[in-house]
């Protein structure tokens, strides 16, 4: 696969992404009232579907012969 590399990269980056949301919320919510339990379970829905994307972007690791 000619960007293998570059498919990979792009993964780790999603699944990066829905780290520093999910930290982004929890912190949040130490430091504010302001959050939600609509927003707690929005968040954790972004969360998922970006862990998704990251997950099936990242290709699968080639057998060696």
């Amino acid at each position: 696969m000619k960007h293998r590399e570059r498919r990979k990269e792009i993964g780790k980056m999603f699944v990066d992404v829905a780290k520093y949301l999910i930290t982004a919320v929890f912190v949040g919510r130490l430091f504010t009232e302001g959050l939600t339990f609509k927003m707690g379970i929005f968040a954790l829905v972004a969360v998922a579907i970006i862990i998704l994307i990251g997950f099936y972007t990242i290709p699968p690791e080639k057998e060696e012969e």
